[in-house]
């Protein structure tokens, strides 16, 4: 389970690859908006869905062996260290 926010993309897809080679290739991910925690930080539910939707961007474009340019509303630019989630 990986949540925007508290996980970077690569480092997700990092972990999950290295899962997968361990498992013989039966890892697999969900990738969630959040829980309530979310809500009571102050995160908006509309910005917590795009970041999901962008990692999971991400995740896709960066498992293939083409290089990713990734320009998202929350995620920018490489290594995409950063995803403002706050207002």
């Amino acid at each position: 389970m990986s949540a925007p926010g508290s996980s970077i993309p690569i480092k997700t897809l990092n972990t999950l690859l290295t899962l997968n080679e361990y498992s013989h290739g039966r890892a697999c991910l969900v990738v969630s908006a959040g829980a309530e925690w979310c809500g009571v930080i102050g995160q908006e539910p509309e910005r917590r869905v795009r970041a999901a939707r962008e990692m999971v961007e991400i995740l896709i474009g960066a498992s293939t062996n083409d290089v990713l340019n990734y320009e998202g509303e929350l995620y920018k630019g490489a290594p995409w260290l950063q995803c403002k989630l706050g207002n």
